[in-house]
């Protein structure tokens, strides 16, 4: 039961805390609210810093060891702990609504941890102003709608800085968020004022956001076509002059050709400008001047779908180059030109996204995702076209994008870098493949889906099983599961049980596995967002081939009945590779290894056989996570030596490392494409 059932919802909350600025927290006295006097703190920082730290975890709960590593880094883990443990007294004290309702700050089940409750009783700014601005992001597209919803937003953000004075990743990362989603709040606004025909107010509040980035030639762009269309060419003249001077000083450069280009309309055209320019850029000029003299009575939407039509076809024209070049890696270094590079500012330089544009892209990553289930392609020819496609999203989002079209941006990326992670990972780089998850989490964040979200953290999960991370294994999948419980998608839990189960197994926890497995079982059902169906499908082959890995654990463990572990891992592997999708061809080399492993000690010919198709393949599909658990065979198959099953897997193995080291020795001439 959480704290406060008795509490009366009607009232209001019974706390506000606002974040944005100085750290306030009022108490609800009668039908009003009281500030808590600062002496309440008991004149320590921790308790405060308590409370914004649970407040920025998913869920506003976090384990102790999380807290412990996120707000006290530097501090000796003893002392650490007296830390946390002064703090959560009294914050527990704070929290207090009186009339013998209990505080709202809670330890978890098992007591290695702490919550908080939602907005409807611990009302938090920051979360309001997100919530406000993805109701507007919902509603019909009517500014008298709009409007209030955002200027309320906006209102909470303009108090202070998220988080202010707070240090370290934690804080750095959610301020982040924050200050993104101002941002775009702020020029939306701004062009809804627009179109009501307050400009005076759109103008305020653009000057507002330049003075906080000085250098962002995004909004000078729209201030400059907002003085055009109210006439004040000579004012439009000197604010360009003011930027150029401060970019030149601080930047050492001039302003872009776009912002150029701009500042001619305004002292050519004037009032005929508006805050949705058309596309323009240097390099577009020629073919955009020829367009226009070829369909001189064609009116501006049609001209930009023409433009955006053309911006389509570079795309795809780029992909597939970008594809031959991956695939040409096979037989010799990469030699492209940098003639793509001179395309992407054509390619993106929008501010509104085009709709079938983002379509054709959400079909890319989707085969993208399906090339690599199938084996297609292999890991090394994924590897360009996936960092490619992220480096293309990410130049987007640099753009000024109304909030629905920003979302779905970063709900790309976010696919996208969820797929560069999955290549590391195969590729055998875990730290990387890790990093690359933690930042599709936060494109995820960003894009407000929780799908993906809960996604993120199960992948983040994963990779921290690869690396025996366990405990960040464990945080990351609460994360995950927390998040699934408010979706109605049984393939998703089902696939986050199964990861929790071989958690449990890697702890030795046989029970809590075999719990979390029958609960993975149980959770079969359709896919209710067409993007599980290549992002997890989570079908009986996989949860059979999680079944199989988490016996294989337990076996290692000593344990009497060790031998009967390893049949039934040996049956759940089986089948496994008997109902495998074809479409999921590229895991079957993890299912054959973990079966090869699990049948070495009952059957030696067997075994080596599974692991030479495991091999085979691994080499076909360029998989080093599976190179690396077949040589884990090395050592227990050197003492089964002359046996001829043996030395031919072992030579082949060998081979297998030498082709993997001529292989990386090969590529060091080709151009080094880092993750994002």
């Amino acid at each position: 039961m959480m704290a406060g059932d008795a509490w009366d919802a009607t009232a209001g909350p019974l706390f506000r805390v606002w974040l944005c600025g100085p750290l306030v927290i009022e108490r609800r006295h009668g039908t009003g609210y009281q500030v808590l006097p600062a002496a309440i703190w008991g004149g320590s920082g921790y308790p405060r810093r308590l409370l914004k730290g649970l407040l920025c975890s998913p869920g506003r709960q976090a384990r102790r060891e999380v807290l412990l590593d996120r707000l006290w880094p530097e501090v000796e883990p003893e002392q650490a702990a007296s830390y946390l443990n002064l703090a959560a007294t009294r914050l527990r004290k704070v929290l207090e609504p009186g009339g013998g309702l209990p505080s709202l700050l809670e330890s978890q089940s098992d007591g290695q941890g702490y919550r908080l409750p939602g907005q409807e009783q611990l009302w938090v700014d920051a979360e309001a102003a997100l919530w406000l601005l993805q109701q507007a992001e919902r509603q019909p597209q009517l500014p008298e709608t709009l409007i209030p919803l955002l200027e309320e937003a906006v209102g909470y953000w303009q108090r202070g800085p998220f988080l202010e004075g707070e240090e370290g990743n934690w804080a750095w990362a959610k301020r982040a968020i924050h200050e993104r989603a101002v941002y775009r709040a702020k020029l939306w606004l701004a062009a809804l004022y627009e179109q009501q025909g307050l400009l005076s107010a759109a103008e305020q509040l653009l000057t507002g956001v330049l003075e906080e980035g000085p250098t962002d030639e995004d909004v000078l762009e729209h201030l400059l076509r907002l003085l055009g269309r109210q006439g004040m060419r000579h004012r439009a003249r000197r604010l360009y002059e003011q930027f150029q001077q401060t970019l030149l000083q601080e930047e050492g450069r001039q302003p872009g050709i776009r912002v150029q280009h701009v500042l001619k309309q305004v002292l050519d055209e004037g009032s005929s400008l508006s805050l949705c320019p058309l596309f323009v850029s240097a390099d577009s000029h020629a073919v955009s001047s020829q367009t226009e003299r070829t369909m001189p009575q064609q009116p501006r939407e049609d001209h930009c779908s023409t433009m955006n039509a053309l911006r389509r076809h570079l795309l795809e024209t780029s992909w597939r180059a970008i594809e031959s070049w991956s695939l040409s890696s096979l037989v010799g270094p990469f030699n492209g030109d940098n003639s793509l590079d001179r395309l992407i500012p054509l390619i993106l330089n929008i501010t509104q996204a085009d709709q079938n544009m983002l379509q054709c892209w959400e079909g890319r990553v989707q085969q993208l995702w399906l090339n690599r289930h199938g084996g297609i392609l292999s890991a090394s020819d994924l590897f360009r076209p996936a960092c490619r496609d992220a480096h293309l999203l990410t130049t987007m989002l640099s753009a000024s994008l109304l909030p629905p079209e920003r979302q779905r941006v970063c709900r790309l990326l976010s696919q996208t870098l969820q797929l560069l992670g999955e290549i590391w990972l195969d590729l055998g780089c875990y730290a990387q493949g890790r990093a690359t998850h933690y930042t599709a989490l936060t494109a995820a964040e960003e894009g407000n889906d929780p799908l993906l979200t809960a996604i993120c953290w199960g992948r983040i999960s994963l990779a921290s099983i690869y690396l025996e991370a366990y405990h960040e294994a464990r945080s990351a999948i609460e994360c995950a599961r927390a998040l699934a419980k408010h979706l109605s998608s049984p393939s998703l839990q089902g696939w986050l049980a199964a990861i929790a189960a071989e958690i449990h197994a890697h702890d030795g926890q046989a029970n809590e596995c075999l719990q979390a497995l029958e609960e993975a079982r149980a959770c079969e059902g359709p896919e209710s967002d067409p993007r599980e169906a290549y992002l997890v499908h989570f079908d009986n082959a996989l949860c059979a081939g999680y079944q199989g890995a988490c016996f294989r654990v337990l076996a290692q463990s000593p344990h009497q009945a060790a031998r009967q572990i390893l049949s039934q891992a040996q049956a759940a592997l089986q089948d496994a590779l008997q109902s495998l999708d074809p479409a999921f061809l590229q895991r079957k080399p993890t299912f054959l290894t973990d079966l090869a492993v699990v049948t070495l000690p009952l059957d030696v010919e067997e075994a080596c056989l599974l692991a030479k198709e495991a091999a085979l393949l691994a080499e076909r599909f360029r998989l080093r996570k599976v190179f690396q658990r077949l040589s884990a065979l090395r050592q227990p198959l050197l003492a089964l030596l002359p046996h001829s099953t043996v030395k031919d897997l072992l030579a082949l193995l060998a081979w297998v490392e030498a082709e993997e080291l001529s292989s990386k020795e090969h590529s060091s001439s080709a151009p080094n494409y880092h993750s994002p």
